[in-house]
């Protein structure tokens, strides 16, 4: 599986973790607190009908707020935001980006990071899926290397990035 099929794939996995159980819960019960999904689209990397991001971002939120009463979806047009209370409230934040330096410096990705470790645990005890910084540099490499930092994965990330802008030799 190549990585935009990847990365594809686990936003739909993410998505459905949280839509789906918003959705029963909505049907059978009482509506409770709206858990809000932050999206951040990453900047068109191509020209026109190149990756269009944000339209695909807004188009998902739009789905998620019209089918999941739980969920609150937003979109953060214009790349990582300047004021990290963007995130506050959030469930869930969803990135859909080619690596195009959406995440910025240093101090975002450990942000990030830090966002994904607070996750808290539902009154069932079982948690909410997160994929942490660490997590993503996991799924590239398949396992977690015990000497992680945020700089490994930056360059992990533009290591795969790179394969992926390779041109193929093959039929």
């Amino acid at each position: 599986m190549n990585g935009k099929s990847t990365c594809l794939l686990s936003l739909v996995v993410t998505l459905s973790f949280i839509a789906i159980p918003a959705r029963a819960a909505g049907e059978g019960q009482s509506a409770g607190p709206r858990k809000r999904a932050v999206f951040v689209p990453g900047h068109q990397s191509h020209g026109w009908s190149g990756h269009a991001y944000t339209a695909d971002c807004k188009l998902l939120a739009r789905i998620l707020n019209e089918n999941a009463p739980q969920i609150e979806a937003t979109v953060l047009e214009g790349g990582w935001p300047k004021d990290p209370k963007a995130f506050e409230g959030a469930a869930a934040i969803v990135i859909a980006c080619d690596g195009n330096s959406l995440l910025g410096p240093e101090s975002n990705w450990k942000a990030l990071d830090d966002l994904a470790r607070k996750v808290e645990v539902p009154a069932g005890g079982v948690p909410t899926p997160t994929r942490t910084v660490q997590d993503m540099e996991a799924s590239l490499e398949g396992d977690r290397p015990a000497d992680w930092t945020v700089e490994r994965t930056r360059e992990t990330i533009e290591r795969v990035n790179r394969q992926q802008r390779a041109p193929s030799h093959g039929g």
